[in-house]
């Protein structure tokens, strides 16, 4: 499909994981908008292989959405009350095993196309595993494991970040619903190298950070089948 895209918009990440994306201004390859400045782009557009060697598997290459369990940090911004939709360029392969599904991606967030630019990379690299357990019925067990790479360039020279930045994120998800009660329960832990460690008042560049979010609900069982529902997220 097509759509607007603005071309002056910073990095966002997907839900819940913009605090770790910084702005660039580069060549963007893997994030779209859906605000418009009058130019027209290509949101999603991808080759797709389908039961490779007779097993239950896809793989698309190219312009695509990438959707992660609950979308807490990868997935194409549908929870917003004003979609923007989000698109990554790249590779992405799922499977299904019995109960065992599995999904992982390799995509480019930014090419630095830049003739000037004085360090010899700059590309943003996003990849990720995301395992689920279906085979409790109405329930998934998920796990997940996602690592952000940012080359060091002049334009984080600039910005007082001298080296690349790296990190990964580890997470596990329990949701699922039963009778009237749903639930969706999801932790992450990050650690890595924030590029920050020749900053004057820092001591370590460490990254070592913990994020939490949950939300559970009830459905009355009457006609108009109202529900009740309390969530919140933490981030260290």
């Amino acid at each position: 499909g097509f759509r607007g895209l603005d071309s002056n918009a910073m990095l966002t990440g997907a839900d819940g994981l913009n605090s770790s994306f910084l702005g660039y201004s580069g060549t963007n390859r893997g994030i779209t908008s859906a605000a418009s400045d009058g130019e027209v782009s290509l949101y999603q557009g991808y080759i797709e292989i389908t039961d490779i060697w007779g097993l239950p598997s896809r793989v698309r290459i190219g312009r695509q959405e990438v959707q992660f369990g609950s979308e807490f940090l990868v997935g194409n911004n549908d929870t917003s009350s004003n979609f923007r939709g989000l698109s990554f360029d790249g590779i992405s392969l799922s499977s299904q095993f019995g109960d065992f599904k599995l999904q992982s991606c390799y995509a480019e967030l930014v090419q630095n196309v830049n003739p000037n630019r004085l360090e010899s990379s700059g590309d943003i690299w996003f990849n990720g595993f995301y395992a689920s357990y279906i085979g409790f019925e109405g329930m998934t067990i998920d796990a997940y494991a996602l690592r952000f790479k940012a080359s060091s360039n002049d334009v984080y020279e600039a910005a007082g970040i001298p080296d690349s930045v790296e990190f990964y994120t580890l997470g596990a998800r329990f949701a699922g619903a039963k009778a009237q009660i749903d639930w969706d329960l999801e932790g992450a832990y990050q650690i890595g190298e924030s590029g920050l460690a020749d900053v004057p008042g820092l001591s370590s560049d460490k990254v070592n950070a913990f994020a939490l979010t949950g939300k559970a609900g009830y459905t009355f069982d009457v006609k108009m089948q109202p529900r009740l529902f309390v969530n919140g997220a933490y981030f260290d």
